[in-house]
């Protein structure tokens, strides 16, 4: 299969999620729905592994992505913060050492 028909079948899906909303009375964030796609192209195309992260089947997959994006995100705007990892759970703390 090649990288446009992976692309084609992860964006068919998207369309058929989004029409299932389509109602006229819900509001739907697109934000998150175009993470997941993203995540499941990147997933099959680069590295042959189909999530389905679309359909919400493996939300720890795309937890775990944005906490580790955010826990980078952090580093650069806050160098000086070192995070702990206890129960998925990110404690960010100050360790400027004076010597």
């Amino acid at each position: 299969m090649t990288f446009l028909k992976q692309f084609n079948e992860k964006s068919d899906i998207l369309m058929d999620r989004l029409r299932s909303f389509a109602d006229g009375k819900r509001v739907v964030d697109l934000f998150p729905e175009l993470n997941h796609t993203a995540l499941d192209a990147i997933n099959l195309i680069a590295f042959g592994l189909n999530t389905d992260c679309i359909n919400e089947k493996d939300k720890r997959l795309s937890d775990s992505i944005s906490d580790s994006l955010r826990v980078i995100g952090l580093s650069f705007e806050i160098p000086f913060y070192e995070v702990q990892i206890k129960k998925k759970q990110f404690f960010f703390h100050l360790f400027v050492d004076f010597y």
